[in-house]
């Protein structure tokens, strides 16, 4: 298993905008002055790739501290004798 983990110390996400986060298009009001360039493609397109290795994505925040992001994607190895020699999971 990969676990990758991003921590940001921006202004964080509220309770209440959590779930437009991995939405097409998704925005947060309270950012759109900070990101005037995004579309709110980027963590939808990272999840479905995350998704496509067979792993997961996901967050926690705390709004005034940052945003903690995380994901993971499994791996197995291709042969026994080839401790070294791994490939990601296709579900």
């Amino acid at each position: 298993m990969i676990k990758v983990e991003v921590e940001d110390t921006g202004i964080g996400i509220k309770d209440k905008d959590k779930k437009k986060l991995f939405k097409l298009f998704g925005f947060i009001d309270e950012t759109k002055e900070l990101n005037t360039n995004g579309v709110g493609l980027g963590l939808h397109i990272s999840q479905q790739i995350v998704q496509q290795f067979g792993g997961d994505i996901f967050f926690e925040s705390k709004w005034d501290f940052g945003t903690n992001f995380t994901f993971l994607i499994r791996l197995e190895k291709k042969h026994e004798n080839e401790a070294n020699n791994f490939r990601c999971l296709n579900p």
